[in-house]
């Protein structure tokens, strides 16, 4: 046997699958990489939106409410919460 017959390359000067099947796996790889980059991006974006619309009902509610501040935490964390699952259940559905 000679090494190109081990190899698998043909007789005619064709290539190796080999480097045919690296090459799959190379692109495989990219290919599992940007999804991951993806899915990295769109949870950091929902992540700040969910940032964003706490910080904005926290500044709401105490430029609202002047004198009871545990009032004001206790609103927050009431409406900040279910806020957080309904994000959480959008990214599930968008994302994975």
């Amino acid at each position: 046997m000679t090494s190109c017959q081990a190899c698998g390359a043909t007789a005619a000067g064709g290539e190796a699958p080999a480097r045919d099947n690296a090459k799959e796996a190379f692109e495989e790889l990219q290919k599992r990489i940007a999804q991951r980059i993806a899915k990295f991006v769109g949870r950091a974006v929902l992540l700040l939106l969910l940032l964003y619309l706490y910080d904005s009902m926290r500044r709401y509610v105490t430029s609202s409410i002047d004198e009871d501040l545990w009032f004001c935490k206790f609103v927050v964390i009431t409406v900040a919460v279910p806020m957080a699952d309904v994000f959480i259940i959008l990214a599930s559905l968008l994302l994975d």
